[in-house]
Parts: C-alpha cells; sequence; structure tokens
C-alpha cells in the first residue's frame, strides 16, 4: 500500500483530509504498513482484550521486549481542520520531528501538536509518518 502515498517534498503544503491520511509505519517487521486517520478521533495504543481497546492497535508493532508503547500511549485527532497530537502521559514518550511532547501538568496529557505531511512520530522505539493517499 505504500506506492499509494505522496511524499510531500515541500513538507505541510499537501492539504491534509480525514478521507485521505494515513499514518504509515517506517521500521520493523511490518514497515510500510498504515492506518487511516479518518475518524475524527483515534486512540494509539496495545490493546489487551476484552479490558483495553485502542483504535490503533500497535500491539504487534513492537520492536523490543518490555514493551516500549504504552496501553494509551497518544491520541490523534482532527480540530479546526487540522490534525493533532496528544501524548497521554506515556511512559517512554511521543516525539514529533525529533521533539518530545511534554505534559502540560504533573500526570496530565500533553497539549496538542499539529501535524502535517511528512512530520515523523516515534512512540517508543516506533516510527511512524503522515502520509496522503495520491
Amino acid at each position: 500500500m505504500a506506492g499509494d502515498f505522496d511524499y510531500d517534498p515541500i513538507p505541510g503544503i499537501a492539504q491534509l483530509k480525514p478521507e485521505t491520511t494515513y499514518l504509515l509505519v517506517l521500521n520493523g517487521s511490518k514497515q510500510n504498513n498504515s492506518f487511516s486517520l479518518n475518524r475524527l478521533r483515534s486512540l494509539i495504543g496495545r490493546s489487551h482484550s476484552p479490558y483495553i481497546t485502542v483504535d490503533i492497535d500497535l500491539s504487534n508493532y513492537e520492536l523490543s521486549v518490555p514493551a516500549t508503547i504504552s496501553r494509551h500511549h497518544a491520541v490523534i485527532k482532527w480540530a479546526n481542520n487540522k490534525l493533532q497530537i496528544i501524548d497521554l502521559n506515556s511512559r517512554n514518550g511521543t516525539f514529533v520531528n525529533g521533539q518530545q511532547l511534554t505534559p502540560q501538568s504533573v500526570n496530565q496529557p500533553s497539549a496538542p501538536v499539529v501535524l502535517k505531511v511528512g512530520s515523523k512520530i516515534r512512540l517508543g522505539d516506533l516510527e511512524l509518518t503522515i502520509v496522503v493517499a495520491g
């Protein structure tokens, strides 16, 4: 499916729309797998049925043991026609373009960070990017 994606030569110029925006896995054995970001809000983490369920389940994407992705790691959401990510006080952090999202206060989620085409996201040791279908 990776061949169906366009990488924006000038990051951020392409218009992100829920129906054409995806989260693409960049490393590990499931490299080039993608997740549609067509929901208003998507919880990212590791499911543990039937007790914990997430919208984007990265349980089988872990690169190491013990797991570096929290059960409820981050949220990606659409707000004011922009794609945003929020770290949910995860153990190993969420990074966007190398910058760690920091909590607004102790044991609280981070402030939202706007994502663009080509934004690089790291959750634990898993690397992902934002792409649009073309």
